[in-house]
């Protein structure tokens, strides 16, 4: 099973960003976003790519981080491996944009 809400809820806490946040950033609702979260219902390809956008990783990295722990369980141990060495590079070449906060002092 893939796990979208461990995904979503992981990259979310990554970024540094509430619900509220990134739901107003992708067009939903923070209630609409805690279900998808909690795994009551799965996002929309449409919405996974605005959320790749938001959290400014790409659609591959969210991929990687939704396949569940029985889905790893059901592949051979070489294959695990292979898996989670594919996992750390892309999380290590893509990792989630923290947004940059405004110190108010401008550029000048």
């Amino acid at each position: 099973m893939i796990d979208w809400g461990r995904m979503l809820r992981q990259v979310r806490f990554e970024s540094g960003s509430t619900q509220a946040q990134i739901a107003e950033a992708v067009g939903v609702t923070p209630s609409y976003l805690s279900s998808l979260e909690r795994q009551h219902r799965p996002p929309s390809p449409d919405l996974l790519e605005k959320l790749a956008e938001v959290y400014g990783v790409p659609l591959e990295r969210l991929l990687f981080e939704a396949i569940s722990l029985d889905d790893l369980k059901a592949l051979d141990a070489a294959d695990r491996r292979t898996y989670r060495l594919l996992r750390s590079a892309v999380r290590d070449a893509y990792p989630v944009q923290e947004e940059d906060e405004d110190d108010g002092e401008g550029t000048a």
